[in-house]
């Protein structure tokens, strides 16, 4: 800047505002009237300016007399009034600067792009934002993704130079004077109050004073430049802040709503997820009561088919013809009075309770639970219950915030398992530790729905 001195308080620039108007206008006389010493003549006081410069008085002897008790503060006055003006001129200036740089920001501010955000605003722009409106989608994303807003400096040209300053460097304020005074003012007089003014020290003052207040107005202006850009920056982070946060709370508010809407209960009801879960819950369990009743019926069935292998085995050697001929072990089993025969055989008894003992009651003892697997009923997410519309109005918001957005899933109760191969394994292990129906010439067979070593081989029931 063309001042460099220790900037004064932002105050001096209120102070540099109320200069406008100077104080300072010309009398009746700057060297018309009366001569400027003449309060202080003594005898010759009120006498013209021509009565010093007579024939007889030597010039110098007139200018000590007017310099010894000579007032100087109407020139001062008036070599002050443009120092005064000009001053209150720049500041005027410098403050009509920052207030368009002011308003110039304003509107930078308010053509980026941006959201009105209220209480009627704010849900119609989440719920465009939720359809995939374009418009709103594009300002959504620009919002949300803009980090700053770069903002010039405010700068303004440097205080100007004050014409008294301007005068002195010449040499002398006489043309200054000349300019300023109103009324009657000669060039001689001008110049005799110059030379007046300096010797008296008021130029020496004036520029003092000018270069001080110059220096004043130009800390005042260096320190608006910093403040004026410090404030617009500052403001301009809050608004994208201010957008950016307000917008991500609406949208991230919208999409707690659309969650809540499937996950929390509603008048003593449990919620669509937790009345989606039980509904799954309870096909697995259905599942599992269905497998656990084929296990039980086949565990069942593979008991019946050992008494059957008895009763088959005490047939073929009490009733051998009968057996032989086709369907023969049906009519058998059929014929009450061969049945209760094979009830009285001595050896039919006999193996009948050794198979009770170490066949058949083992077979009871099995359980159903222990041949069936059930896996753990699957945990259901929104992805399960939440309709087609919201689900995806809440991807695309998710979306904007960089949320994790739903797939949809679609989660059947998981199927029991029942391993029949490990219960005939199990009945096998049975009978072949009972060595009933096994020997060096017997072969396996068909019996029920297993292969065990029995030799007689006959339909099921």
């Amino acid at each position: 800047m063309a001042v460099a001195l220790k900037p004064r308080s932002e105050e001096q620039y209120g102070r540099l505002m109320g200069m406008i108007a100077p104080e300072a206008t010309p009398s009746k006389r700057i060297g018309t009237e009366a001569p400027v010493g003449s309060v202080a003549a003594g005898p010759k006081a009120g006498q013209a300016a021509s009565e010093f410069t007579k024939a007889g008085q030597a010039p110098g002897a007139a200018f000590s007399r007017q310099l010894k008790g000579a007032d100087i503060s109407g020139i001062t006055r008036l070599s002050e009034q443009p120092l005064l003006r000009e001053a209150g001129q720049e500041a005027t200036r410098v403050a009509q600067e920052g207030i368009g740089y002011k308003a110039g920001q304003q509107k930078y501010l308010s053509e980026q792009p941006q959201f009105k955000f209220g209480q009627a605003e704010t849900p119609d722009l989440v719920k465009k934002l939720g359809e995939g409106e374009a418009g709103a989608t594009e300002t959504a994303q620009k919002v949300l993704a803009r980090e700053k807003i770069d903002v010039p400096e405010f700068t303004t040209a440097d205080i100007k130079e004050f014409t008294p300053l301007q005068a002195l460097r010449g040499g002398s304020v006489e043309s200054l004077l000349k300019k300023e005074a109103t009324g009657p003012y000669s060039t001689g007089m001008a110049g005799l109050d110059a030379l007046l003014f300096q010797k008296k020290g008021g130029a020496a003052d004036l520029a003092t004073k000018g270069i001080a207040l110059r220096t004043a107005e130009q800390a005042t202006a260096d320190a608006l430049e910093k403040k004026l850009t410090e404030e617009a920056r500052k403001e301009a982070g809050e608004f994208v802040t201010g957008q950016k946060e307000q917008l991500s709370g609406a949208i991230k508010g919208d999409i707690e709503a659309k969650t809540k809407k499937y996950t929390e209960p509603k008048d003593k009801q449990p919620s669509a997820l937790e009345a989606a879960q039980r509904k799954l819950a309870s096909e697995t369990y259905a599942g599992r009561t269905g497998a656990m009743t084929e296990a039980s019926n086949f565990i069942k069935q593979e008991q019946n088919q050992v008494n059957n292998a008895l009763i088959q085995e005490a047939a073929s050697r009490l009733f051998p013809d009968d057996v032989n001929q086709f369907l023969g072990i049906v009519a058998v089993m059929n014929d009450p009075a061969k049945m209760q025969a094979i009830q009285n055989d001595p050896t039919y008894k006999q193996r009948k309770e050794k198979a009770d003992q170490e066949i058949i009651s083992k077979i009871s003892a099995l359980r159903p639970e222990q041949f069936v697997t059930t896996p753990e009923t699957p945990t259901l997410g929104l992805a399960n219950v939440m309709s087609a519309e919201d689900a995806a109005a809440y991807n695309r918001l998710q979306g904007l915030v960089g949320g994790q957005g739903l797939e949809a899933k679609t989660i059947a109760a998981p199927k029991s398992t029942f391993d029949q191969e490990k219960v005939r394994q199990i009945i096998s292990d049975y009978i072949k530790n009972s060595g009933l129906f096994t020997s060096p010439q017997q072969q396996p067979v068909v019996l029920g729905s297993g292969n065990y070593n029995i030799p007689f081989s006959f339909p099921s029931f």
